[in-house]
């Protein structure tokens, strides 16, 4: 991720975008766009700006945001596999093979129509058998959108100046780290791009290489047999010329020929290169009671619209999007994503409601105690004898009177001096032992028939042995 410019606005529409692509291709000056390789979202406005201002620009959909539409109509595991698989095909080839099975499932007669939806959404924007070459970039996902969205969101809630001033600061940090980090590299491939030609070389050793003259080779993997050109840096299949980054076949055919795989690597991939482009730093500026008065027509904050609910300072997730979740960053838990969470009701047991609109008689719960787990499991006695999950809960506990039925809020002792009745379990040779200590230390204890020993503060101080003796002397 290397931004280079960012604007604020009132709202994504049609002229916002087109002074945005304007002023960009003015300060970049890239005339018609020709050489130039634009991947965005499905703004609104967006594609009219890019087609108007930069008309040979190759603009590329993100496949992820077209997938998210696509699946709509289309939710089987089998149809899904191919979207993406047609989707990540680099040649033709595997492209058509791809496309005649989703027309295959849609003559089925199923109802579906999987290729009809997939052939409308324009496939030669995102899918990479279509993609121009001379990027030397495979991506058809904006992916750095998202992640230049993560990085400046505890900066959006500020004001429009310190949000900016957040930014900017922001970006000094990252410029200085990136070029102190490229300086310290001592391979001639970022680490990234190492890990990608790696993968490369394993997959490289499933193939087979046979030579011809003009360093040309006939590679073979799995059933399949491809051409690749040393000397042009091509592969039939796609990937070697669309992403600048040798493929296995070309890997095979490197080694055979007895050459450096990290020499056939594009340039743009390498450190020097990343080194230039953040030898140019964000230069600092003076605090604010230096800055220059503005001249001219004042400058004014776009005007404000108010969005019902509380604002929201993350980016709205779609459907399927896996959020990372407090237990899976400790490394205990699962995914959990904004579909799937089945709710239980706590009143009857049931499942796909909760209590608040649950019909049914509410159900006595029974209160089953897991020592060996350290928790309290509580349900309703149906979804215990099933095994269903139950809810748990956790043992309340009162710090007046240490009774496990109530809370210091809700304590009987609230209600005034006198002496109360409070349920304690007799049985719990801790409470007696402290009960003990209670009275034999001169605090007053009160003795009810019906509840047993509680130790409570009574209008005159009384003492008795909790164990059944004879009572030691009233102290004064």
């Amino acid at each position: 991720m290397f931004p280079i410019c960012w604007a604020v606005v009132e709202g994504e529409n049609t002229n916002s975008w087109c002074w945005f692509v304007q002023a960009l291709a003015e300060d970049l000056t890239l005339v018609d766009g020709r050489g130039w390789t634009i991947i965005s979202d499905q703004q609104k406005g967006l594609v009219e700006a890019i087609h108007t201002i930069l008309p040979d620009a190759e603009h590329r959909k993100c496949a992820r945001h077209v997938y998210a539409n696509w699946k709509a109509k289309n939710k089987t595991d089998r149809v899904r596999k191919l979207f993406w698989f047609a989707v990540y095909a680099c040649n033709e080839v595997h492209w058509n093979r791809a496309t005649a099975e989703l027309e295959a499932i849609e003559k089925s007669g199923d109802g579906s129509t999987p290729y009809t939806d997939f052939m409308a959404a324009e496939p030669r924007r995102f899918c990479r058998a279509f993609l121009r070459c001379y990027s030397k970039c495979d991506s058809v996902e904006s992916n750095v959108c998202e992640t230049w969205n993560g990085c400046i969101v505890k900066y959006k809630g500020l004001r429009t100046v310190d949000m900016l001033e957040g930014i900017r600061q922001y970006m000094m940090d990252r410029v200085v780290l990136k070029s102190e980090m490229f300086a310290k590299c001592t391979d001639t491939l970022p680490p990234r791009i190492r890990k990608r030609v790696e993968r490369e070389k394993e997959e490289a050793r499933l193939c087979v290489a046979k030579q011809t003259l003009n360093a040309r080779c006939e590679v073979k993997k799995g059933g399949e047999g491809f051409i690749v050109d040393v000397t042009e840096c091509t592969c039939s299949c796609g990937y070697w010329q669309l992403s600048g980054i040798p493929c296995c076949h070309a890997v095979s055919a490197i080694s055979h020929l007895r050459r450096e795989v990290d020499d056939y690597v594009n340039s743009y991939y390498h450190v020097y290169m990343a080194s230039f482009a953040y030898n140019y730093g964000i230069p600092c500026l003076d605090g604010r009671q230096a800055w220059p008065a503005s001249e001219g027509i004042p400058v004014h904050p776009p005007k404000t619209r108010s969005m019902p609910g509380r604002p929201k300072k993350k980016r709205r997730r779609s459907a399927n999007e896996v959020e990372e979740t407090r237990a899976q960053r400790n490394g205990v838990g699962e995914e959990v994503t904004r579909r799937g969470n089945l709710i239980h009701c706590s009143k009857c047991g049931g499942e796909g409601h909760n209590a608040r609109s649950c019909k049914a008689p509410p159900v006595a719960e029974v209160v089953v105690e897991r020592r060996e787990q350290g928790n309290i499991q509580s349900g309703p006695p149906a979804a215990q004898e099933s095994g269903q999950n139950t809810r748990r809960k956790r043992a309340i506990h009162c710090s007046k009177c240490q009774s496990s039925t109530h809370n210091a809020r809700t304590c009987p002792l609230n209600r005034g001096n006198g002496v109360q009745d409070v349920i304690l379990n007799v049985a719990d040779r801790r409470t007696i032992e402290r009960e003990l200590r209670i009275a034999t230390s001169g605090v007053g204890v009160y003795v009810n028939e019906r509840t047993g020993n509680q130790p409570v503060r009574g209008p005159q101080p009384t003492v008795v042995d909790l164990h059944g003796s004879q009572p030691p002397p009233s102290q004064p």
